[in-house]
């Protein structure tokens, strides 16, 4: 008996929810929010840079960890029998990829052409 009361209330909520729905046309997406002002933008250069700095950031910290793991004994073991440190490693080589991507990008903005 509940099973079909339940069923009826789905069925009359889904015809509701159906009726009720719109259709919107879409936009082209804005690069930045329309409550955004010209100086509060960023130029490329400016964001190629934040991201170098948080790359260099990550770079380091991934270092100070596998430094950190390598004095303790214990930690050292574990991260061997894990392969932690090939994880490690493999994290800086993404990191040093998409770094040099930045440095280049950032060279060919900085170069003007002829």
């Amino acid at each position: 008996m509940f099973l079909c009361f339940s069923i009826v209330t789905f069925g009359n909520a889904q015809k509701n929810v159906s009726s009720n729905l719109e259709i919107k046309k879409l936009r082209p997406v804005d690069s930045y929010p329309r409550s955004m002002n010209a100086k509060q933008q960023l130029k490329p250069a400016e964001s190629d840079s934040v991201i170098l700095n948080r790359l260099n950031q990550q770079i380091q910290a991934v270092h100070t960890k596998i430094a950190y793991i390598k004095n303790d004994q214990t930690l050292n073991e574990r991260a061997l029998q894990d392969g932690w440190f090939e994880k490690m490693n493999q994290y800086l080589a993404l990191y040093e990829a998409r770094k040099q991507k930045v440095l280049l990008r950032m060279q060919k903005t900085a170069t003007p052409t002829h």
